[in-house]
């Protein structure tokens, strides 16, 4: 899993987190369109999730998903079955709607109701709809992965001006404090010490006895032949 991606989704989940109190554990609300990406895809979301996520997280859906998909009957069966490994959220619809109706219905009431969904869908039209409630956020599959939506204009302009403002200064810190865990260069191995590789030079203590050496030698004395006036008779 790529870091620059999930550093991204950190910070897309802090937002949520610091502006509408979206803590862990998760909850991920899912519907067949999701899971029929992740079958093709082959990503194991109970796998994959709290990896991307970094958090705990719990996996829903709901008896309307269910009725969709069953409704649909063998072209999704593989959803279908993924669905219906995952717990139910209570949804208030009797008869069940459409899954983007009561997905819909859940993210338009969830500030209300004080439940805090992250969204699952494939559905372009419902991912619309999300994008215009405030502090809602949603993901979907793109090139063989899990994506988080970028935070909405309508999350954004529905924050407190203190709370951009304290935002601001938390993103500014996390940049900074990113800056500093940048690794220095590990540095290469040093080179041979110049002054080592020089010649010893020969101490003046040394000179001074090889000189004193040379000075002490006895010198041959050379022998004087004797004149022949010299010699005795």
């Amino acid at each position: 899993m790529k870091v620059k991606r999930v550093k991204r989704a950190a910070k897309i989940l802090n937002f949520f987190k610091y502006n509408y109190k979206l803590f862990p554990p998760l909850r991920i609300l899912v519907d067949g369109t999701f899971c029929l990406a992740a079958l093709k895809d082959k990503i194991n979301l109970r796998e994959q999730m709290s990896k991307y996520v970094g958090a705990d997280c719990q996996i829903l859906t709901t008896k309307c998903v269910l009725k969709e998909l069953e409704l649909i009957g063998e072209a999704v069966y593989g959803a279908q079955v993924i669905c219906k490994q995952f717990a139910l959220a209570g949804c208030p619809h009797t008869p069940c709607r459409s899954a983007a109706e009561c997905l819909a219905h859940l993210a338009r009431k969830m500030n209300r109701r004080g439940e805090k969904f992250i969204f699952g869908t494939q559905d372009d039209a419902l991912r619309e709809k999300l994008r215009g409630y405030p502090g809602v956020p949603h993901m979907f599959i793109k090139f063989n992965t899990i994506l988080l939506d970028d935070v909405s204009e309508a999350s954004k302009s529905a924050v407190l001006p203190e709370n951009a403002e304290i935002n601001e200064v938390r993103e500014l810190k996390t940049s900074l404090f990113d800056k500093n865990k940048i690794m220095k260069k590990p540095k290469g191995p040093k080179g041979i010490n110049p002054l080592s590789c020089k010649k010893k030079k020969t101490t003046k203590l040394t000179a001074q006895r090889n000189q004193q050496s040379v000075n002490g030698e006895k010198k041959k004395r050379r022998r004087k032949k004797a004149s022949a006036k010299e010699v005795p008779s």
